[in-house]
């Protein structure tokens, strides 16, 4: 999925070859629509006996089908009109002919059947860390957000204060970092997530933490935190936040 079917009228010709405009197609639904490249499917075939109207001298039609599982108004406003703007560069010499795309977003994934069956796309960075830090937002879990990330991470908290250094593994950021820090903590801190930007395998989170000290004074600290994935986990990570703030935290005795 998607079905995609290319019909043209004899009277109309494509300026270059079919085979290409299909595969360009593809390559829209791709890596505009986030449509598994390998699940696109296409034919085209040309109409030879065809009525326009009332059935006079007809200029023809060139339509695209596509049919795929249910899409947002959205989508299909930004996909539909880059189709048919390939589809338009095409058919340069079509005269009056018409070119038309149809995006067909009735199918039901609980009544399409595929053998072999068909492969879940992999979620995008971006999705897992909204999903990690939306979890963090209602419990203050940090287990959710770790689990992106690889055993041998590079962690880097920038600056020169406590606890800013190169950490060289996942353990050694959750024993030397979050334990430290949280054992001058009275319960775990809460994210409230101002923006998240992702390019490509790079995900950004601006966010302000909301949490207690032990001895009772709020520990409401700013975060921007950057995610490098690659192979489906987080393999770097770079974190500025305001160190006066945690410097005066780590300078409390425990």
């Amino acid at each position: 999925m998607p079905q995609i079917s290319l019909e043209y009228t004899s009277n109309v010709a494509a300026e270059r070859p079919l085979g290409g405009l299909m595969a360009d197609l593809h390559r829209i639904l791709s890596e505009r629509g986030g449509v598994p490249l390998e699940a696109c499917k296409s034919r085209a075939r040309r109409v030879d006996e065809f009525v326009v109207g009332g059935g006079e001298a007809a200029p023809g039609f060139v339509h695209l089908a596509v049919e795929i599982f249910p899409k947002t108004d959205a989508w299909k406003a930004e996909v539909g009109s880059l189709l048919l703007e390939a589809l338009t560069a095409a058919f340069p010499g079509r005269g009056d002919a018409a070119v038309t795309v149809h995006i067909a977003d009735v199918i039901e994934p609980s009544a399409y059947f595929r053998d072999p069956p068909m492969q879940k796309a992999p979620e995008p960075p971006r999705e897992r860390v909204a999903r990690a830090f939306a979890i963090k937002a209602e419990t203050g879990s940090n287990q959710e957000w770790l689990d992106l990330c690889a055993d041998d991470i590079q962690w880097k908290i920038h600056g020169s204060g406590a606890l800013c250094r190169l950490y060289t593994s996942k353990a050694d950021f959750r024993d030397n970092c979050l334990a430290v820090l949280g054992k001058r903590l009275d319960g775990p801190i809460r994210a409230r997530v101002e923006q998240i930007i992702a390019e490509g395998d790079t995900v950004a989170v601006l966010w302000k933490g909301q949490g207690r000290t032990t001895w009772g004074e709020s520990y409401d600290n700013d975060y921007c935190w950057l995610f490098h994935f690659e192979g489906g986990v987080a393999r770097r990570a770079d974190a500025y936040i305001d160190t006066a703030l945690l410097d005066r935290t780590m300078s409390h005795p425990v």
